[in-house]
């Protein structure tokens, strides 16, 4: 009896092998490996977004907010609106002076005197690549309240005009997001003139 049980089960062990296993890995007669297709994972949709203002354009997830501030340029709040973590992209437009010289002259000064009293901590300037295009960085942190906060700004020499990048967080994790905003809005970035609108 237990020969007969044990047999029934090695028989349906067989059938269930040969049509429900998955053949992934495995070499066919002609040489060739058989793969299973995998559904793709939902890829994050962005989105253009326009300044008219100052006539650019970026891509950002279009689950992030947007926000025009006249003086300020185009927020990206990535988490609450008015609020840190944030990208805000600002155009210089026909300047006489290049990038180097706007760092210099003006941002670095900027930074030094609007911050003095919230206990600034300014970085030296660097060069860095984000999709093969060079821009001048400068990083630094000041208390706002009980709260630290680490701020980049990198200008990008665009034929006559300077883009102004400034990103804000307060920890790692606000970091690679604010990271991977900044990229996408530098490698997306175009301009474009009154009658393209």
């Amino acid at each position: 009896m237990n020969k007969k049980v044990l047999g029934l089960t090695a028989c349906l062990l067989l059938i269930i092998c040969a049509f429900g296993c998955s053949n992934e890995g495995k070499t066919n007669d002609d040489g060739t490996e058989t793969k299973t297709i995998k559904p793709s994972k939902n890829e994050p949709a962005y989105e253009e977004v326009y300044s008219d203002k100052q006539l650019f354009s970026i891509e950002c997830l279009s689950s992030y907010s947007t926000q025009w501030n006249d003086d300020d340029g185009l927020y990206i709040y990535t988490e609450i609106d008015d609020s840190i973590p944030y990208l805000l992209v600002y155009r210089y437009k026909d300047m006489p002076i290049d990038a180097n010289q706007l760092m210099e002259e003006s941002i670095e000064p900027f930074i030094a005197e609007d911050y003095a009293e919230q206990d600034v901590s300014v970085n030296p300037v660097t060069k860095e690549m984000i999709d093969g295009k060079e821009l001048i960085s400068i990083s630094y942190s000041y208390n706002v309240g009980e709260y630290r906060v680490t701020a980049r700004r990198l200008l990008l020499q665009y034929e006559d005009d300077i883009i102004n990048f400034t990103v804000k967080y307060l920890d790692e994790d606000q970091k690679e997001i604010t990271d991977e905003t900044l990229e996408r809005a530098v490698s997306s970035f175009k301009t474009y003139t009154k009658k393209e609108i």
